[in-house]
């Protein structure tokens, strides 16, 4: 059987060139490699993927020490050799992002949290690095998760608001009561309005948000309202509504006018 793995964007290779090896017998590892050859061909998309997709099952394998020879021992030395841990936080870990440094060993940690939680809320550890998750909350906080409707605490595993409460979330909105009260409650917890779910370990997860903000994969926040706004001024535009959580940038669904629309076409 004959595997790509696409080296271009960490292996230092030239754009659009594929590593290919070739593979006698068992692809899981028991295999004999016979042949490692460059190509030229047109850019594989999405390359962490690829390469995490490739190694991940195949880590005691040949597929695994290739990629160790050719891809995560340049990382290693990029980072001096010596890195203990690194987080991940301002923004959603893509899940193949996430995928490619566990294959490749790296210590990756992905936190969560808000400006109004000084900013800390959860963090993932060593011994609790589990893909998808964003890690047990710090020791000296609380976090409920809540009903969507009725705000209810909620048991374990179940899906909905994420609140926290403790000595790092802000105390209030500086002279405005009204916004503080509806932002903390009266029993004092912080509805983030993020939605999630605690698992058996206590470990946290997000699955969504229901808040009017949208959080780029920078961890850049835009106002939807604000760009909504403008774009309603246009005489061309009917509806629109602005989208992009996680993504690299926004975009705008557009209902045109359309009486607008027939006079132009005639």
């Amino acid at each position: 059987t004959v595997n790509s793995i696409d080296m271009t964007s960490v292996a230092g290779l030239a754009s659009g060139e594929i590593v290919r090896i070739g593979v006698q017998g068992d692809a899981r590892g028991g295999g004999q490699a016979v042949a490692l050859h460059v190509v030229n061909a047109a850019p594989v998309p999405d390359n962490a993927t690829l390469l995490t997709n490739t190694v991940a099952m195949h880590r005691t394998g040949i597929f695994y020490h290739l990629a160790q020879r050719l891809v995560f021992r340049h990382l290693t030395a990029l980072t001096g050799g010596r890195l203990r841990r690194a987080i991940s936080g301002g923004g959603a870990l893509p899940d193949n992002i996430d995928d490619f440094f566990a294959a490749a060993h790296f210590p990756l940690m992905n936190g969560y949290g808000l400006t109004e939680t000084a900013p800390i809320i959860s963090v993932r550890q060593p011994e609790t690095n589990v893909r998808g998750t964003i890690g047990p909350p710090l020791t000296e906080l609380t976090v409920q998760i809540r009903d969507l409707e009725t705000l209810k605490p909620l048991p374990t595993g179940e899906i909905g608001f994420i609140c926290v409460k403790g000595p790092s979330v802000m105390q209030g909105y500086y002279k405005n009561p009204n916004e503080t009260k509806r932002i903390l409650g009266k029993d004092g917890f912080r509805n983030t309005g993020d939605i999630g779910f605690l698992d058996e370990a206590g470990l946290l997860a997000i699955t969504g948000r229901r808040k009017e903000v949208i959080v780029l994969v920078s961890g850049e926040n835009i106002m939807p309202n604000v760009v909504e706004d403008e774009l309603m001024k246009c005489r061309e535009v009917a509806q629109c509504m602005l989208v992009g959580s996680d993504k690299k940038v926004p975009a705008a669904l557009i209902h045109p006018n359309e009486e607008l629309l027939l006079e132009y076409a005639q």
